[in-house]
């Protein structure tokens, strides 16, 4: 059941972004995942692609689905699907638009003749393609698996549980600025933090921003509560960024995803396992609710305030 939904969610996706494209396409002759970088590069099909197969990452992690080689696959297919599906719409329009059937022009024929009648905008001049369209339309196709690899990738770097393995949900979330790296220091170390002086801090965050004289660096803390469904195992993640001029960089050495079992917060209130409807699970979700409060008051009693 579980994949099922998800090819479900792929195929919805799949058929909503390409049914946009289409109408875009034919109200305004303005075809999205044709557009390109220097000619060459399938940005648009890329973009496209992530949007069409969207709907198997947001499935994935609904029904807990986990990345393999079946679900790289599955976006694969689903990403050549969406191509053709594209093409698929127009030739239904141009049927019906120029009183045609099946018999008078085949799909395999439509697509050749209109891939022969592509062309290429350079400034103010279009460049007709003729039998190149066909290596354009390759590139689509690369790009769009690009776009659903990217998805994949997606899946593989989200959080998940360390005793159960399914995916985290976030509850609440919380960031605070410094200026003075001591002081994002000593609030970053209040939770079970590695041995970390500032000085260290200092320069493992500076190591991922150019530094220019005269310039003052500005600390990101984000900070958020993950919760497993499966397990009712609470997590804390924490991310560090820095950032001069409003350019942020991600500090990945003191990026941490922490087990909270042992954190002066009512965890108990999480520990009502029954999955059954009825009272036990409207109690559950009393519970949950009071300790989402709890957490969101240790969030706060963290923040820093921007200088």
């Amino acid at each position: 059941m579980r994949v099922i939904g998800v090819i479900l969610g792929g195929l919805l996706s799949s058929t909503i972004v390409m049914a946009a494209v289409f109408a875009i396409e034919t109200y305004t002759n303005f075809n999205l995942f044709g557009l390109t970088a220097w000619g060459v590069l399938p940005v648009g099909a890329l973009m496209t692609g992530m949007l069409a197969t969207g709907g198997v990452y947001i499935s994935s992690k609904w029904v807990q689905v986990h990345p393999n080689k079946y679900l790289f696959l599955f976006l694969l297919v689903l990403a050549v699907f969406s191509n053709v599906l594209f093409y698929a719409f127009s030739y239904v329009r141009d049927l019906y638009s120029y009183d045609l059937t099946v018999s008078d022009v085949g799909f395999l024929r439509y697509v050749d003749v209109y891939l022969s009648n592509l062309s290429l905008s350079f400034g103010s001049s279009d460049v007709e393609l003729g039998s190149n369209g066909k290596w354009f339309a390759v590139l689509d196709v690369i790009g769009f698996t690009l776009g659903a690899s990217s998805i994949f990738l997606f899946l593989s770097d989200s959080d998940r549980c360390a005793t159960c393995g399914d995916y985290l949900r976030q509850r609440a979330v919380a960031e605070s600025y410094f200026s003075d790296p001591e002081e994002i220091d000593f609030f970053y170390g209040e939770l079970r933090a590695p041995e970390l002086d500032e000085h260290q801090l200092k320069m493992i965050a500076e190591s991922g921003c150019p530094k220019a004289d005269g310039d003052k660096l500005i600390y990101s803390w984000t900070k958020k509560i993950l919760h497993c469904v499966a397990c009712n195992s609470i997590y804390w993640k924490d991310e560090l960024a820095i950032s001069r001029d409003g350019d942020w960089h991600q500090v990945t050495n003191l990026k941490r995803l922490l087990p909270m079992d042992d954190v002066s917060i009512p965890i108990n209130l999480f520990a009502n396992k029954d999955k059954n409807r009825g009272a036990a699970a409207r109690d559950y979700y009393i519970k949950e609710k009071e300790v989402l409060d709890q957490l969101q008051g240790l969030l706060d009693s963290t923040d820093g305030d921007p200088e």
